[in-house]
């Protein structure tokens, strides 16, 4: 039998502990599919206008196009099958997209304001999907912490 005294303050600290953390895990995996769902999103509508200026033999906006549909599939690969949270992935694409969609509009043309919002709110979702990152890290560490100290507990009294 377990010969350790049954802690109950302790069973409950555990269990907010858990519970957080998979609050947080939940929040970080919602954040993730928000940003997975705007790229995928992105990455289709410019590869499509891609097609749709290469049918129309226009070469140099096919390359623009192009290299930022290209940009979008790398930040969607990375946030994606990595889960890479570094700020340049995704601000890059959604920042040239901002600034074209700026252009188009000082320049007298009325574009959709779609792309607009969409990549606003991908550079919004930036800070946050680092916030609920840092955090869950916060909660994993005393968790990961604790099977190393017992682990080099246990090499003391092998010593002994």
């Amino acid at each position: 039998m377990n010969d350790d005294a049954y802690d109950p303050a302790a069973a409950r600290r555990e269990i907010a502990n858990r519970d957080r953390r998979r609050a947080l895990e939940s929040h970080s995996h919602r954040l993730t599919m928000a940003t997975v769902g705007i790229l995928a999103y992105s990455t289709f509508a410019y590869v499509m206008t891609g097609i749709g200026t290469l049918t129309h033999g226009l070469l140099i906006p096919t390359i623009i196009f192009a290299v930022i549909g290209a940009l979008y599939v790398f930040a969607l690969y990375r946030t994606w099958a990595a889960d890479d949270r570094r700020i340049w992935i995704i601000a890059v694409p959604a920042t040239i997209t901002i600034l074209l969609a700026l252009t188009d509009f000082v320049m007298g043309a009325r574009p959709s304001p779609v792309p607009l919002i969409l990549n606003v709110a991908l550079l919004v979702l930036i800070p946050l999907r680092a916030r609920a990152a840092a955090q869950l890290q916060v909660l994993k560490r005393p968790a990961d912490a604790a099977p190393a100290e017992a682990a080099v507990a246990g090499e003391v009294e092998a010593e002994s």
